[in-house]
Order: C-alpha cells, then structure tokens, then sequence
C-alpha cells in the first residue's frame, strides 16, 4: 500500500476520490454514487479492501 494511500477520501462503494474534505469532515457523502460516509469507518474498510487485494486468489469484499 502506498504511504500517502487516501483511505478516508475514497468512497468504498464507487472508487471515486473526494479531494475536498478538510480534517474536520467527519462524515461525508460521495458525490459521484451518493453513498454515505464516516471518515475513520471507510478509512478502515479502504486500508482492508486494499490489503485483501494482496492476498493469493483475490477474494472480493462487500460491506
């Protein structure tokens, strides 16, 4: 995983980026799907998404 990898500004659902959220943006909703987030919440299912990728046989993970 790369170092700066912005797991609390991709929305997990579509994989579109949110460059606009400033450190005070706690919740967000992505405008591209409508999916509503918490920060720290999709920030840990970005980081386990990314790192299941890495595993042998590439399971798919859902929410």
């Amino acid at each position: 995983m790369e170092r700066w990898f912005p797991s609390t500004k991709l929305c997990w659902a579509c994989g579109s980026l949110n460059d606009h959220l400033t450190l005070s943006d706690r919740e967000w909703t992505c405008p591209t799907c409508g999916q509503h987030h918490v920060r720290d919440v999709t920030a840990a299912w970005n980081i386990l998404q990314s790192s299941v990728r890495l595993l042998p046989g590439n399971p798919e993970l859902s929410p």
